[in-house]
C-alpha cells in the first residue's frame, strides 16, 4: 500500500493505492488496474458507484471517496470542487490517484462535487476516458426545507417539531423571503434553522427565537427585527428535564447556542436573555455575525445572562453596534455573562473557556461597565482569551479588568486590542499595551439602511494589527 499526503488550499488529501481483494492473496495494485486489458477505450467509474464515507478516529473531519477499479487503467484524475455557489464552483484540488480511493479534510456546512476520470495506460495502448464521472456530497446536516414566503410562526404552529427527537434541522431557501409574526419557540429541542451561505434569505421577524433549554443554531441569514423583542429569549418557564438535581439551574448538557454568519438589523432589545432564570449554557457562540441596534433605542445590553453560567463562550469575528452611540452616561452592562459557577453543576473548575476575539464593539454601554462576569469566569484553571478586539466609545476603564476576575483574569491571554474614546478622561485599564488611536471609521448615518453600514478601520496601527471584526478588512 502506498500513501501520499498533500496540503493544497488548506485541504489535506491522503491518496491510497489499495490492494484489490485480500492482502494475503498477494494481489499487485498495477496488475489489478491492467488485468490483461489492452487496446481499449476506457470509461470512468459509474457515478452511482463513487462512494463517500466518514473516516473514523480522525482529529479533523475527513471523508473517504472510493470507486471500483477500472481494468486497464493507469490511474485516475481526481478533482474536488466547493459547490456552495453552483454558478461559481471553486476548484479545491486536482491530482492523479494511483489507487481507488482518496481522503479529504472537509469543512462543515459545505457542498462538494467530485469529478473522476479514468486515465489510460500507454504501455497497454489503453486510452483515457472521454468524460469524467460526477458525484456530489454535502457536510450539511439533513434538513426539512421551508418554502419561500412562509410565515415561520404559522409554519411551526401547523407543523410542530417532532416530539420524539432532541435535535432537528430546517432550511430556508437561497434568496428567500420569510416572516415571523410571533415567537419561534423551539422548546426543549435543539433546532438548527439555517439559510444559505451564498445569497442568504431574509427573515423579517416580529418575535424572538425562544428556547426552554434545548439550545439552537441559527445561521446563514439576515434577520430584520420589527419589534422590541429580544433576538434570542430563553424562557422564564424552563423545561424541567434540564433541572440539575432539583437546584433550579437548568443545564443544557451536550447542547449548543450558536449564531453564525447572520446579519441582525433593527434590534431594540437584548441579543440574548435568560429572563432572570438560571440557565447553564454548555456552549454559547456568536461567530462571523453583525448585530446592529436600531437607531435611538434605549438598549445597550447584548448578553443578559446575570444568573446563568457559560462553560464555553466564543465570540469571534463579529460586530455589535449602536449606530446612535446612545447615552454616554453610565448604563447597564453590554455583556452580563453570568454570576454562577459551572463547577457547582457537574463541570470541573478547569472546564471553562471564554474567548472574545477579533470583534468590534461600537457605542455600547456608554461610560458604564462593559462586562459583568461575576463568579462565572473567576475560577482558577479557567481559560480566558481576549485578543485583537476593537472598542469604540464603549465602556469605561474597567472594561478589560471586568472580563473575568481573580486568578482566572490574572492568567488571561490578552493582546492586540484597541480602545478609543473621544473623551480623553477615559483610559483603558489594559496593561497589555493596547492601541489607543482613533480607528478612523467613516461617518455613519443611523437613519440609513443598516445593510450599508461599515465599520472599516483606516488607522494604520489598527489595520496592521487587524483589530476588530476581520470581515471589514475583506
Amino acid at each position: 500500500m502506498k500513501k501520499r499526503t498533500k496540503v493544497v488550499g488548506g485541504i489535506t488529501f491522503l491518496s491510497v493505492a489499495l490492494f484489490i481483494g485480500s492482502c494475503s492473496q498477494g494481489f499487485d495494485v498495477n496488475e489489478s488496474f491492467s488485468s490483461g486489458v489492452s487496446n481499449a477505450q476506457l470509461e470512468s467509474p459509474a457515478s452511482e458507484k463513487i462512494i463517500f464515507s466518514k473516516v473514523p478516529g480522525s482529529d479533523t473531519p475527513q471523508e473517504q471517496v472510493a470507486w471500483p477499479v477500472v481494468h486497464g487503467a493507469g490511474g485516475y484524475l481526481f478533482t474536488l470542487y466547493n459547490m456552495d455557489d453552483p454558478a461559481n464552483p471553486v476548484k479545491l484540488y486536482t491530482d492523479t490517484i494511483d489507487g481507488v480511493s482518496t481522503i479529504f479534510q472537509y469543512d462543515d456546512d459545505t457542498n462538494y462535487k467530485v469529478e473522476l476520470t479514468t486515465l489510460g495506460d500507454a504501455k497497454q495502448n489503453n486510452k483515457d476516458a472521454l468524460t469524467a464521472s460526477v458525484a456530489s456530497w454535502s457536510s450539511l446536516v439533513p434538513a426539512t426545507v421551508i418554502p419561500d414566503g412562509t410565515d415561520l410562526f404559522q409554519y411551526f404552529n401547523e407543523n410542530p417539531i417532532p416530539a420524539d427527537t432532541t435535535q432537528y434541522a430546517y432550511e430556508m431557501v437561497e434568496n428567500g423571503h420569510y416572516t415571523a409574526s410571533g415567537d419561534l419557540n423551539f422548546g426543549a429541542v435543539m433546532v438548527t434553522l439555517r439559510g444559505t451561505k451564498v445569497n442568504p434569505p431574509i427573515l423579517t421577524m416580529d418575535g424572538s427565537f425562544v428556547s426552554t433549554g434545548g439550545g439552537m443554531i441559527v445561521k446563514y441569514m439576515t434577520v430584520v427585527k420589527t419589534s422590541n423583542a429580544p433576538f434570542i429569549s430563553y424562557s422564564s418557564s424552563p423545561d424541567n428535564s434540564f433541572n440539575y438535581n432539583g437546584t433550579g439551574v437548568y443545564v443544557s448538557v451536550g447542547r449548543e447556542q450558536t449564531v453564525q454568519q447572520c446579519n441582525v438589523y433593527g434590534l431594540a432589545s437584548e441579543f440574548i436573555t435568560a429572563n432572570g432564570k438560571k440557565y447553564g449554557f454548555e456552549s454559547l457562540s456568536c461567530l462571523n455575525s453583525h448585530i446592529f441596534l436600531a437607531p435611538d433605542v434605549n438598549a445597550s445590553m447584548m448578553f443578559n445572562l446575570n444568573q446563568s453560567f457559560i462553560v464555553h463562550l466564543n465570540v469571534k469575528n463579529s460586530t455589535f453596534a449602536d449606530p446612535s452611540l446612545y447615552n454616554k452616561a453610565n448604563v447597564s452592562y453590554a455583556m452580563q455573562l453570568g454570576n454562577n459557577r459551572p463547577d457547582k453543576y457537574g463541570y470541573g473548575k478547569g472546564d471553562v473557556t471564554a474567548t472574545i476575539d477579533h470583534t468590534t464593539f461600537y457605542g455600547l454601554a456608554g461610560k458604564g461597565n462593559f462586562f459583568n462576569t461575576g463568579q462565572a469566569l473567576s475560577q482558577d484553571g479557567n481559560t480566558l482569551v481576549f485578543t485583537n478586539n476593537l472598542f469604540y466609545e464603549s465602556g469605561n476603564s474597567n472594561t478589560y479588568g471586568k472580563f473575568g476576575s481573580g486568578s482566572a483574569h490574572s492568567k488571561m491571554k490578552a493582546s492586540g486590542n484597541a480602545w478609543y474614546w473621544s473623551d480623553s478622561s477615559i483610559t483603558t485599564g489594559d496593561g497589555n499595551n493596547p492601541i489607543t488611536v482613533n480607528p478612523g471609521f467613516a461617518a455613519l448615518d443611523p437613519s440609513s439602511n443598516p445593510a450599508t453600514w461599515a465599520f472599516v478601520p483606516t488607522a494604520s496601527d489598527i489595520v496592521t494589527a487587524q483589530c476588530g471584526d476581520t470581515s471589514w478588512y475583506n
